[in-house]
């Protein structure tokens, strides 16, 4: 009897310290995103007494994404802690159209009726992220994230602007366009927070992180006219919410009942 009784307790604490959410996973997940994108413009001093408002607008859409994740994670006794990497992209192509509001001063009969138009597109993004997380009725997880996720990102400008008499008729021949784009490589701070369940080898996850953004800056939309830069400045950030299913390889020697 004290050798059976001492071999159940061994094989109940080895099923304890070493049951789910223990070794290496690999999945997938889809979800959505609402973007927010910051822009800013500068005003623009056409004449003494024209000018272009200064914008600073805010515009957000959503998107779905969707990607790739691995890891490796061990459950010590209910206290979960891991490491976790992916890969994602967005489907996101939206772009913003802004009108710029000229203000006049003194007797002026004309205005230059300006449009802006800014995209912000998001590249391939690879997230390294620890995890730490509680283990409940030994197949549910509850856990914290801590992304850095790492992509090269594109904005674009279209800026077009047309000279208008005092009866509201176009100029021939005024205004000019220019389209001007820039890429910078982010990286970005990306928390979030999860459950996972487990059923068997087999892991469903619900997630939400929040992107605390990046910020990207075109180049000159009018530099060989203005005594100044007129560059716009846009900022991105984004709430996140994706489901995700991943198969959970075994330590060895491993029974889950």
């Amino acid at each position: 009897m004290p050798f059976e009784f001492a071999g159940i307790r061994t094989l109940e604490g080895t099923h304890a310290d070493s049951g789910l959410f223990n070794g290496f996973y690999l999945g997938g997940n889809l979800g959505g995103i609402q973007h927010h994108v910051q822009t800013s413009f500068p005003s623009i001093d056409w004449t003494v007494n024209v000018k272009d408002s200064s914008l600073n607008k805010k515009t957000a859409y959503d998107s779905l994404v969707y990607g790739l994740h691995a890891g490796y994670g061990h459950n010590f006794s209910g206290f979960y802690l891991g490491l976790e990497v992916n890969l994602e992209q967005d489907t996101s192509r939206q772009k913003a159209t802004y009108d710029i509001e000229t203000i006049k001063t003194g007797a002026v009969s004309y205005q230059y009726p300006t449009k802006l138009t800014t995209q912000y597109q998001r590249g391939l993004v690879l997230g390294v992220a620890p995890r730490i997380g509680a283990v409940t009725a030994n197949d549910n997880l509850l856990y914290l994230k801590c992304s850095l996720g790492m992509s090269r990102d594109k904005v674009e400008a279209y800026h077009a602007w047309q000279e208008v008499n005092v009866r509201g008729f176009i100029i021939p021949g005024s205004g000019a366009c220019k389209t001007v784009s820039a890429s910078k490589r982010q990286i970005v701070f990306v928390p979030g927070i999860g459950y996972e369940r487990a059923f068997g080898s087999m892991v469903i996850r619900l997630e939400y992180n929040y992107n605390l953004g990046a910020k990207v800056k075109t180049p000159c939309l009018m530099e060989n006219t203005m005594p100044k830069d007129t560059l716009a400045t846009l900022q991105y950030s984004a709430h996140v919410i994706k489901a995700g299913l991943s198969y959970q390889f075994q330590p060895k020697g491993l029974v889950i009942f």
